[in-house]
């Protein structure tokens, strides 16, 4: 077990689908770090770290500016890049010693796993999970693939709070398909937050994750679905 800090990292899981503006309102949480602070962020995304390089330098870890980042690769973090996970998480928290992490899932990542695995007994004194964030792209919410897979509805019905990104483009269109949304039975009533480019206020989300039973139980999929 990873040998405990000081006090348990407030740890937040962003989610949503590739494209959904995940790392763009990364990008405006993390400049919003106070001076004096370390933030460390674990990302899964496919692809390229895409965080802005004015907060951050280029490489897998690093700590300018008072972030340090790493990422998973080789797949989800939820379930086949699961140990390459804890690995890396513990690398990252034993090297950036940080008072807050950011944990910033693929878009196949199935929320009830993540959560369930980093509130396992393994990070017990480690983290304090906090409100899971899951975004979505108000100009993409007439897309009945998107809105009918069990990974989304997953992502919607376990958030603490629904970050609805591209807003400031949304038609009135797009309007009626978010009141449809928020009336489908996969969705809790969490909080629901709108923004452009990711302009929220951090106060605004760092808020503790809620245990709701009837969230448990609105998975969709069964925990050993394998994605890849």
């Amino acid at each position: 077990m990873l040998k405990p800090l000081i006090h348990a990292v407030p740890t937040h899981i962003i989610m949503g689908s590739l494209g959904a503006g995940k790392t763009t309102l990364l990008n405006a949480l993390l400049a919003q770090k106070p001076v004096g602070e370390t933030w460390a962020v674990l990302i899964n995304e496919l692809g390229q770290v895409d965080i802005d390089s004015s907060l951050i330098a280029s490489g897998s870890t690093n700590h300018l500016g008072g972030i340090a980042v790493k990422q998973v690769i080789g797949g989800c973090m939820c379930c086949t890049s699961y140990l390459p996970m804890r690995v890396a998480l513990s690398r990252l928290l034993a090297q950036s010693r940080p008072t807050r992490l950011f944990v910033e899932a693929t878009g196949l990542g199935h929320p009830a796993q993540l959560i369930q695995q980093l509130s396992s007994s393994h990070w017990a004194q480690v983290l304090a999970l906090q409100a899971v964030l899951t975004v979505v792209n108000a100009t993409n919410l007439d897309d009945q693939r998107l809105l009918g897979h069990d990974i989304f509805q997953a992502q919607l019905s376990h958030a603490d709070v629904v970050i609805v990104s591209h807003a400031d483009v949304m038609q009135p269109a797009d309007e009626l398909a978010l009141q449809h949304l928020l009336q489908q039975d996969y969705y809790q009533n969490q909080p629901v937050l709108q923004t452009g480019c990711g302009e929220l206020l951090f106060e605004q989300i760092n808020l503790p994750h809620q245990v709701n039973s009837e969230r448990q139980q609105t998975s969709y999929i069964t925990l050993d679905h394998k994605i890849y």
